[in-house]
C-alpha cells in the first residue's frame, strides 16, 4: 500500500529541511506487524527530522493504523517496523527503543555536548558531527557516526581532523550493530569503550519512589567550588572536574548543579539540562566511602524527579528523562526501571 503523506518542518542539525522532509510511506504486511519503508531524500536520515518531524510521523502512523504504535529505526535507507502498541520489541533488536525515543536522544545529546566554554568545539568534519570537550582526557574529542558509515577517503579526512582537535586521544562513537565493521581496524583504530543511554518517560520517571535516607539531603550547590570539589572527588579528580564545569557553565544557566550532603558533609553531586522537551541527568555519582548506603539511588530518583517536572528552555512540558551510563551506573539504572535505549561502541587509535 503506497501513502503520499507529507511531514512538513522537520528541523535536522540546526537548520530546517525543506519539506516535503517523508514524500513517500509505504506500509506492507498485516495489522499486527508491518513494514513502514520510509524514502528519504539522499542523505537524510531518520535522526534528521527532530523533534516536530518524529512526532508528526508517529501521528501519522497511529492515523494509518488505527491506533498507537512504536517504531523501531533499524538503519539509514533500511525498513523501520512498526510495532503496536504492547507487542514485544522483534527479537532481532532485542535492545532497541522506539523511534521517537532513540531519535530525541541522539538530537538532544548533540545540544548537550557541544554547548559553548572554553576549549570546546561543536561542528562537522565529512559529514560526521564532531564534539571536543576540551578536557585532557582520551574521550574528550568524539565523533558521532550515524547509521551511515563514512567510507575510507571521509573516514581519512575525519581522523586526520580528530588526531589535530585531541592532543591526547579521541574517540569514534558508532552504533552497536557496526562494531565489528572492518573499517575500524583497517584504519588504526580499536575498541575503548561503550557507553550505554537510558531513557523513561517523563510520566513514568515522575512516579519514582524517592527515598532520601533520614540523613540525606539534596541542596544546590554554593557556588562552582563546592560543586567541582564534591564533583572532582569521585569522577576522576578535582582538575578534571573543573574543566568539565567551568564559571561559564554555572552562570549561563544552562544547567542545574546539585549537592547530597549526609547530615552536613557533601556526598555526592547531579547535574540536570533541559533540552528540547527532555529532562538529561549527569554528574551523578557518589564519593567512595559513602557508597553502599543507597545514596546513589536516592540520588538518582530525586533527580529524575526533578527533571520530569521542569519546563524546557522554550517553556514546553518534558516528556523524556535520560543519561548516559558509566560501568558502573547501568546496573543501577536499569533496576530503577530505565530502559536502555542505546549503545554506542568507542573506537580509539592505539592498541587494542
Amino acid at each position: 500500500m503506497l501513502l503520499d503523506q507529507r511531514v512538513d518542518g522537520a528541523e535536522g542539525g540546526g537548520d530546517v529541511v525543506p519539506a516535503p522532509v517523508l514524500p513517500l510511506l509505504e506500509v506492507e504486511g498485516g495489522p499486527q506487524r508491518c513494514q513502514l519503508l520510509v524514502h528519504l531524500p539522499l542523505g537524510l536520515d531518520l535522526v534528521d527530522l527532530g523533534l516536530a518531524g518524529v512526532d508528526a510521523l508517529l501521528r501519522l502512523v497511529e492515523r494509518l493504523l488505527g491506533g498507537g504504535a512504536g517504531l523501531v529505526h533499524e538503519s539509514r535507507c533500511h525498513p523501520v517496523t512498526v510495532v503496536r502498541q504492547g507487542e514485544p520489541v522483534p527479537a532481532s533488536r532485542p535492545d532497541a527503543a522506539p523511534l521517537a525515543t532513540r531519535t530525541r536522544v541522539l538530537a538532544v545529546a548533540a545540544a548537550v555536548a557541544g554547548a559553548s566554554g572554553p576549549g570546546r568545539w561543536h561542528g562537522a568534519v565529512a559529514g560526521v558531527p564532531v564534539t571536543s570537550l576540551g578536557v585532557p582526557t582520551g574521550w574528550s574529542v568524539q565523533a558521532h557516526v550515524g547509521d551511515q558509515l563514512p567510507d575510507d577517503r571521509q573516514l581519512t579526512e575525519l581522523l586526520a581532523a580528530l588526531r589535530s582537535l585531541g592532543s591526547h586521544g579521541f574517540q569514534v562513537m558508532v552504533g552497536h550493530e557496526h562494531r565489528h565493521d572492518p573499517r575500524w581496524s583497517r584504519h588504526g583504530l580499536h575498541e575503548v569503550d561503550e557507553l550505554p543511554t537510558f531513557a523513561l518517560p517523563a510520566d513514568t520517571a515522575a512516579r519514582l519512589e524517592v527515598r532520601l535516607p533520614p540523613e540525606l539531603t539534596v541542596r544546590q550547590a554554593e557556588g562552582r567550588d563546592e560543586f567541582v570539589d564534591v564533583y572532582g572527588g569521585w569522577c576522576g579528580g578535582r582538575d578534571l572536574a573543573a574543566a568539565l564545569v567551568t564559571g561559564e557553565d554555572v552562570a549561563g544557566g544552562r544547567h542545574e548543579y546539585w549537592v547530597a550532603a549526609a547530615d552536613v558533609t557533601p556526598v555526592g553531586t547531579a547535574i540536570l539540562h533541559q533540552g528540547e522537551r527532555s529532562g538529561h541527568l549527569s554528574g551523578i555519582g557518589v564519593l567512595e566511602q559513602f557508597r553502599g548506603r543507597g545514596y546513589g539511588t536516592a540520588l538518582t530518583a530525586w533527580a529524575a524527579v526533578r527533571a520530569a517536572d521542569r519546563l524546557d528552555p522554550d517553556g514546553r512540558a518534558v516528556d523524556l528523562v535520560w543519561m548516559h551510563a558509566s560501568g558502573d551506573g547501568a546496573p543501577l539504572y536499569a533496576r530503577m526501571g530505565f530502559d536502555q535505549v542505546d549503545l554506542h561502541v568507542g573506537f580509539g587509535p592505539g592498541s587494542p
